[in-house]
């Protein structure tokens, strides 16, 4: 889509942004934030050519507003539609816009700012990238007035959970979504194997069976997961000739010229051969854990098929499904650096990465880092980042203490190191980290950073407020 700034001065915006509380936040933050300088550096993400594409400031201002107040797609559109703060801090043009009609008068148009589909455009276009622009705009400003603290570096790990269900009946989510495509390939002209089964019936009976009589009895789970396993594997085996039969269709679309049925045809060839290999993946995980085997990388999720599990100990929730989220903050709450992981590495090796990523935001290495015990390295291990502190207050593992364990800095870094839990808890419970929603990794790290934008925008708030 093409991308054009508007210079020209306009003065309904000036009279209409007259009665507004010039001390609110909004339009305080709206003030502070470099909007140009967002809008230049992400203006290389569109092109030159094609329909007009929404203000770059009215996107980003809709996706702080939207991780701030914890609201959906949808409902923070039409919250801009309706508060005229939103519609200033978005930087929305207020001027009334006017049409002639059959019958030569002038009429008025209302205002239709952006679709919610808009907004799942703008992630795609930008992607995680794009957000970290923003995200590193906006800690440049707070450098700059001195509300980051690049002296002390506090780091922690949390698990952010994926929008899945439980990972339970993954034979028959895989028999469905097969049975699909091929449904959907059929509607093409593409002819199926006569003989191929949905087996939508009978394994509906077998689920229900499993749930009622499978509740510790192994052997009424294993009986049933195999009876699944015989009906998934009747369906892969007649993909291949599927394909080839779609491949011939494809071709007779080629040469009628039939582009965009050809392209569809494409797409939906891909996608069967994809859910096919995780499928297969399904299966054979499924056989394996009945041998007693254990597998490494389990598909946990077929339309998520990067998610890990991640086992933190906790007796509410042991185990949870997502990425790893691994945060420093600064001694005042702020959010310096994050970093995701579509794995589950062990604390211990991403100190060194916490502290390199510290510098490449600050431009400084920490003087002082704070972490729990289970960032605890060997000394034999090369850590030239985290050397370059003076002062790493981390426990030693075991039950042995630390040999500095008692004294003064220490013991403040470790007090210090838990004020990071609330802002953890923030995150989640108001700045829609508790659970991801957007599509793949690459949604992970694009809801981690807006999260950390409306965190740090939300202090930095805070701080106008009280000094106005």
């Amino acid at each position: 889509m093409a991308y054009q700034r508007e210079y020209q001065y306009d003065i309904f915006e000036a009279v209409f942004q007259y009665p507004l509380h010039p001390r609110h936040e909004l339009i305080l933050l709206g003030n502070r934030i470099d909007w140009d300088n967002i809008q230049d550096r992400l203006s290389t993400y569109y092109s030159s050519m094609g329909r007009q594409a929404k203000d770059i400031r009215l996107m980003v201002g809709l996706h702080i507003l939207k991780h701030r107040f914890n609201l959906s797609d949808e409902k923070v559109v039409k919250g801009l539609h309706e508060n005229v703060y939103w519609m200033s801090f978005c930087g929305v043009s207020l001027k009334p816009r006017y049409r002639i009609n059959e019958r030569g008068e002038k009429q008025f148009i209302p205002c239709e700012f952006l679709e919610a589909s808009s907004m799942t455009k703008f992630r795609k276009g930008i992607g995680p990238e794009g957000m970290r622009i923003v995200e590193e705009v906006i800690r440049e400003r707070l450098i700059s007035e001195d509300k980051i603290c690049p002296r002390t570096q506090l780091i922690d790990t949390t698990c952010m959970e994926k929008n899945i269900a439980y990972p339970t009946g993954l034979l028959d989510k895989g028999r469905r979504i097969l049975i699909k495509t091929i449904s959907n390939i059929k509607n093409y002209g593409v002819k199926v194997p006569s003989h191929l089964r949905s087996f939508k019936r009978v394994s509906k009976g077998i689920i229900i069976e499993i749930n009622k009589w499978g509740k510790g009895r192994k052997e009424n789970i294993e009986s049933g997961a195999k009876r699944l396993i015989t009906y998934a594997h009747h369906i892969v085996r007649q993909v291949p000739k599927i394909i080839h039969t779609t491949e011939h269709k494809i071709k007779r679309y080629i040469r009628k010229g039939r582009d965009k049925e050809k392209m569809a045809l494409e797409r939906l060839k891909h996608k069967l051969n994809e859910q096919t290999k995780l499928v297969e993946r399904v299966i054979h995980q499924t056989i394996e854990r009945f041998k007693g085997n254990h597998i490494a990388h389990k598909i946990l999720s077929l339309h998520e098929p990067e998610v890990v599990c991640i086992r933190k100990g906790k007796r509410k929730r042991p185990h949870e499904y997502g990425s790893k989220v691994l945060i420093s903050i600064d001694r005042h709450g702020y959010i310096v650096d994050h970093k995701e992981y579509a794995s589950n590495p062990c604390d211990s090796n991403l100190l060194e990465a916490a502290c390199q990523g510290w510098e490449n935001s600050v431009g400084s290495p920490a003087k002082e880092i704070g972490a729990d015990r289970a960032f605890h390295r060997n000394q034999d291990v090369k850590t030239p980042h985290v050397s370059k502190g003076k002062r790493v207050s981390i426990h030693t593992k075991g039950k042995g203490p630390h040999t500095q364990a008692n004294t003064s800095w220490f013991k403040r870094l470790q007090r210090l190191r838990a004020k990071i839990e609330p802002v953890i808890s923030h995150l989640k419970n108001e700045h829609r980290m508790d659970r991801s929603r957007y599509k793949g990794f690459e949604g992970d790290q694009i809801n981690v950073s807006l999260a950390v934008i409306a965190w740090n925008t939300k202090k930095w708030n805070k701080t106008m407020v009280s000094m106005t």
